[in-house]
């Protein structure tokens, strides 16, 4: 017998108390409980997991209606179903959180294993983080601008600008904290997922603002610097 078996990288997204409900009811309504007796392999499994707390659950009510953490780390649905007149024959779990977002999918029906994918893709896809078509060059484009403003430093020293100089590292260490936060997804996570309440600053905007306010005073002072050297 045929089996399709795929993992599906999902975009960048934002998920909502309401989208975490709505992406498990896909899932179930996907692939429902048909098995003739009750085995070891439960249905539905459900998991948050918010630094060293996890939450578990057989039903994403009963999830939900749990103390629920502002944040969470990892969300994890899985769900398997049942042929009538054999054992599994399909399965599907979403692993999404701050570093990495997949879905793996597998299942004998080739019809039902590729409307499920296209399901999944859909729903991140309308959901997507206003930083998801830049996400995976980030690291890269805080390296070169980190780069290029410890070749700055070094430069004002050269030019005996102590003082600009300094402006010029605190912002080399402001940008490696930056690019520690969005490797660990403290900052620019893969998947933002947020049980309390709405934030009033986004820290990945407060965190474009400083780093942009850092990076152009430091340009502007090297600049000014390499003036002042020219017309003496």
């Amino acid at each position: 017998m045929r089996e399709f078996r795929k993992i599906v990288d999902l975009p960048p997204a934002r998920l909502r108390k309401s989208d975490v409900r709505e992406l498990a009811n896909l899932l179930v309504e996907a692939a429902p409980d048909n098995r003739v007796s009750s085995g070891f392999v439960e249905p539905y499994s459900f998991s948050i997991e918010a630094g060293e707390i996890t939450l578990k659950a057989d039903s994403i009510e009963q999830l939900l209606s749990q103390e629920l953490p502002k944040t969470a780390d990892t969300l994890v649905i899985s769900v398997v179903g049942w042929a009538k007149d054999r054992g599994i024959d399909r399965g599907v779990t979403v692993r999404v959180g701050r570093q990495s977002a997949t879905a793996q999918v597998h299942s004998t029906n080739e019809i039902w294993f590729q409307g499920i994918t296209q399901k999944i893709l859909h729903f991140f896809q309308h959901r997507r983080s206003w930083y998801s078509k830049i996400h995976f060059w980030l690291p890269s484009f805080m390296g070169m601008i980190t780069g290029g403003c410890i070749a700055a430093c070094v430069a004002l020293l050269a030019m005996e600008k102590p003082v600009t100089a300094a402006f010029a590292f605190i912002t080399i260490v402001a940008l490696f904290c930056c690019s520690k936060w969005i490797v660990t997804g403290r900052l620019f996570p893969t998947t933002d997922i947020r049980f309390g309440d709405q934030r009033k600053v986004d820290s990945a905007v407060l965190g474009i603002v400083v780093a942009a306010i850092g990076v152009s005073a430091t340009v502007v002072g090297v600049a000014f610097e390499i003036i002042r050297e020219v017309s003496k």
